[in-house]
């Protein structure tokens, strides 16, 4: 994997605003792996603390969701990228999502500075409930973050795998996608007609099911291409999903 190392700290941190985030997004694009920040040495990582720490405000415009280091996030999110390109000197800025859970926003900024004062490579870390995963995942996603959270998906799908997942996650799930295609969505689809094929729901189950997944499209359609997968299968001789 790259190594992206930077010199001339002190200088950096002499410049005007605007300057340093022009610099770091030079950098970016010109080093191979400059727009991941788990490639930049421990050397790097520490000039990107030159910018100053910048709050990240909840949508009230009051709640201080966290707080991190300006050119850290410029590093790490396209939408925190854009804000301070137009807005170089601003010392906060607004997370002002609707359906963005701002303690997931809280997880993320941990995270930011956790890694820009360390040398390591890993990503977000996995909360512990599946509800947190999705809320997490999805903030990180609309800020444009989707580097440091692909590892979710797996860690969802192998326990996917042992459950019958609640209607609260199914319902969350449906309102915390960013792309038409989202991996959970449809691993959770998938396991839902799996469920229904193999009849592990009860009546009321199936009721509850065939009810939800009329006012949930995403899943809805999740589901029905999971089931025209396993038909497919099933004609062709195949094992079913």
């Amino acid at each position: 994997m790259p190594n992206v190392t930077l010199s001339a700290g002190g200088y950096r941190a002499t410049q005007p605003a605007h300057v340093q985030i022009r610099a770091t997004i030079d950098t970016m694009n010109i080093l191979k792996g400059g727009k991941d920040i788990r490639n930049y040495s421990g050397t790097a990582r520490k000039e990107l603390l030159h910018g100053g720490t910048v709050e990240v405000i909840g949508k009230n415009g009051e709640t201080l969701i966290g707080e991190a280091p300006k050119l850290a996030l410029v590093v790490v999110s396209t939408v925190f990228r854009d804000y301070f390109e137009q807005n170089s000197t601003a010392s906060s800025v607004k997370v002002a999502y609707e359906f963005v859970d701002e303690d997931a926003v809280a997880k993320v900024l941990t995270w930011v500075n956790t890694i820009v004062r360390t040398t390591g490579k890993f990503g977000i870390n996995i909360p512990d409930s599946n509800v947190d995963l999705i809320k997490v995942r999805y903030a990180a996603q609309t800020l444009g973050m989707d580097l440091y959270v692909s590892h979710f998906v797996k860690a969802y799908k192998d326990d996917l795998r042992l459950r019958t997942p609640p209607k609260e996650e199914c319902a969350l799930l449906e309102h915390s996608t960013v792309y038409k295609q989202d991996d959970l969505v449809n691993a959770l689809g998938g396991r839902m007609a799996y469920l229904r094929r193999t009849r592990a729901f009860n009546k009321d189950g199936l009721v509850f099911l065939t009810e939800f997944l009329k006012a949930n499209e995403k899943i809805g359609a999740a589901v029905q291409e999971a089931d025209t997968r396993a038909n497919a299968k099933r004609a062709g001789g195949g094992t079913q999903a």
